[in-house]
């Protein structure tokens, strides 16, 4: 089974990353994609501008 999980992943008390670490121990492959933007770096920031314009 693959699943596709979708939200902030940063910090440790975040219940999106404890669903994420739950995913992970019962599908075969999860994919991430992390909406938290903080800390924001430049390759965070050069991404979010191209996918704003998509």
């Amino acid at each position: 089974m693959k699943i596709l999980s979708v939200g902030g992943m940063n910090g440790l008390s975040n219940t999106c990353l404890h669903r994420n670490w739950a995913l992970h121990k019962v599908a075969d492959e999860v994919d991430e994609v992390n909406t938290q933007l903080h800390p924001i770096s430049l390759l965070t920031r050069i991404c979010y501008h191209l996918l704003e314009f998509m």
